[in-house]
């Protein structure tokens, strides 16, 4: 079939053309600046102009590229029914290359001589990420190179430090980010020897970890000890090297002052007395278990019920399979004593030291905490012991009084606690405290939750 020359601007849309975005066109118009026009349209000859059966993509392109013609072939004696059977075929059956399919076309490229500037345009992926595939190829199986682009690639940025058995562990990953790591850590491992050399050529002596002695410790390295040593290994997270000096000159060793050591013993304190407190909370709740919810329960038993679905992700009702359903008061006396021993807020261990500093990604753990004791416990009679008054001064004190305010709403609880009911919220339907709440089969009688619970 010949082709023929058409004027872009006589090019009109089909009617029953179905796909309406056309998407990003820039690729492929890159592509037919490079290697000219490749596939002709199809159109239908309508008057004097030519309705577009196929090509779309490749018309908006050419004219982003103030080209006047086109190469097409127009098709006579095609009716409506027909240019609607090509165009849906046109639409649905077109499929994207795999990386795959890509990564093999542009070896048959640069095998060919094309550059690799050209070779990128065609393939539609950026420049960087075609030169990468070239260096990546120097360092993959020749019968491995096809198995996967992105792969291929991805070992071009680091071809100058993988090994043989990288390149194996790449090349058995799938997931992209377990294949960035092995690369990751070849590079650590790389910058790593690369420092042992330097620190070597400098006259200081790079040791192992295990080979160091009693009497080391830590040092900033200038101090210019004879006994002065390094530690050198990969970093863990990122791709540099780690660098630790130790010496054993006593005199450099740090004597911790007085106000250091109470802060320390300050810190320890708070550390025990955090520790200690979850069992007390949990003590605190089998105390109020008969009578709960009480005056001044309503915010425990709201927080129970909320930590208790976000816990176990189902609702209450959801967990009584193979038991007798309790009611009322009952109910939440179980889902408190479920919820209590698993579910009470954590803080991270570093924000009890002295002098320390709120992190943006410690404050909802924080605020969590603080909200529990002060506005969920202690208005439902929960008592500090001396203790926990000073781990909670300190972490009141983490925050001046003005932020404190607006964090906390000093005042809130204190208002919201006088406008709680006198009466517990739910009637225990005439059923004894020392009743069981639910009846337990044998197979869950081992359960400690749920025995507790019971």
């Amino acid at each position: 079939m010949e082709t023929t020359r058409i004027p872009l601007s006589q090019c009109v849309e089909s009617s029953y053309q179905n796909r309406k975005e056309l998407g990003d066109v820039s690729g492929l118009a890159r592509s037919i600046e490079v290697n000219g026009q490749i596939t002709p349209l199809i159109v239908v000859a309508d008057g004097e102009a030519y309705q577009l059966v196929a090509g779309h993509r490749r018309t908006a392109a050419m004219r982003s590229l103030g080209l006047e013609e086109a190469d097409a072939y127009v098709m006579d004696g095609w009716d409506d029914a027909r240019i609607a059977q090509i165009l849906n075929a046109e639409n649905n059956h077109r499929r994207e290359l795999t990386e795959a399919e890509r990564g093999r076309g542009i070896q048959t490229m640069l095998s060919l001589g094309v550059p690799v500037a050209d070779a990128a345009v065609s393939a539609d992926i950026p420049e960087g990420k075609a030169e990468s595939y070239v260096r990546g190829t120097k360092v993959v199986p020749v019968d491995a190179v096809n198995l996967d682009f992105d792969a291929v690639a991805l070992m071009g940025d680091y071809d100058d430090v993988l090994t043989e058995d990288d390149v194996v562990a790449v090349l058995s990953k799938k997931n992209h980010w377990d294949r960035q790591e092995v690369c990751r850590k070849a590079r650590a491992r790389a910058e790593a020897e690369a420092e042992r050399a330097r620190l070597e050529s400098l006259g200081i002596k790079v040791v192992d970890q295990k080979a160091l002695g009693d009497g080391y410790h830590g040092c900033a390295g200038d101090c210019g000890h004879p006994g002065l040593v390094v530690v050198v290994k990969p970093k863990a997270w990122s791709e540099g090297a780690d660098t630790t000096f130790y010496c054993d000159d006593p005199s450099h060793e740090h004597q911790p002052t007085p106000e250091e050591i109470a802060e320390t013993e300050a810190y320890l304190g708070r550390k025990a007395t955090l520790e200690a407190m979850g069992g007390r909370i949990a003590e605190f709740a089998k105390s109020i278990f008969p009578k709960f919810p009480g005056k001044g329960q309503s915010k425990l038993r709201q927080w129970a019920h909320e930590a208790f679905e976000v816990r176990y992700e189902c609702e209450p009702d959801d967990t009584w399979e193979g038991f007798k359903e309790p009611r009322g008061k009952i109910l939440d006396q179980f889902i408190l004593m479920r919820t209590v021993p698993a579910c009470v807020p954590g803080i991270p261990e570093h924000a009890l030291r002295c002098g320390y500093e709120p992190w943006s990604y410690d404050l909802d753990d924080l605020l969590g905490f603080i909200s529990f004791i002060d506005d969920v416990l202690m208005p439902a009679g929960y008592e500090l012991s001396e203790e926990e008054r000073d781990l909670m001064g300190h972490l009141h004190g983490i925050f001046d009084a003005e932020d404190e305010d607006e964090i906390f709403g000093e005042g809130d609880a204190a208002t919201e606690a006088d406008d709680a009911d006198d009466e517990p919220p739910f009637d225990a339907d005439g059923q004894s405290p020392d009743e069981s709440p639910f009846d337990m089969n044998e197979a869950d009688a081992d359960d400690p939750a749920m025995a507790m619970a019971a």
